[in-house]
């Protein structure tokens, strides 16, 4: 599922995934969106792959999602099939529920009680050949 979302005012493509703990940024996107990194010295790991330094760390980025507002911290990694991932720290901080069969997510919280369209993605490009999976 896809979302659009405001990020330093402007307007950027998210994939969200329920099993990704964090949220991770591709380190290309960088400089488009004019970020300044932090060095961090932890790794991740994902599933069939050797462990990867992270890149960076961008904190208290301002992020918008119709009438949600927040400051959340993104880690900034290799990332070679998708550009950001919204993973659940945020999912759980901004309150909100993926409802895959209406293709939309619920935004409940104090601030904001909304059901917000996914976006249509009929291919998402990919550096590799082949299936893009998670």
């Amino acid at each position: 599922m896809y979302v659009i979302i405001g990020v330093n005012g402007k307007d950027v493509t998210f994939m969200l995934n329920s099993s990704d703990t964090n949220m991770f940024v591709s380190s290309r996107l960088v400089p488009q969106l004019g970020w300044w990194l932090r060095n961090n010295y932890t790794t991740v790991k994902v599933v069939n792959a050797k462990a990867h330094r992270i890149v960076g760390r961008a904190y208290g980025v301002p992020i918008v999602m119709d009438k949600w507002h927040g400051k959340h911290d993104l880690l900034v990694v290799m990332l070679d099939d998708f550009d950001i991932i919204i993973g659940q720290n945020f999912l759980r901080k901004a309150k909100i529920v993926l409802l895959s069969y209406l293709n939309s997510i619920l935004i409940n919280n104090e601030l904001c009680q909304c059901v917000l369209s996914c976006c249509e993605i009929i291919q998402v490009e990919s550096n590799k050949r082949g299936n893009n999976m998670i």
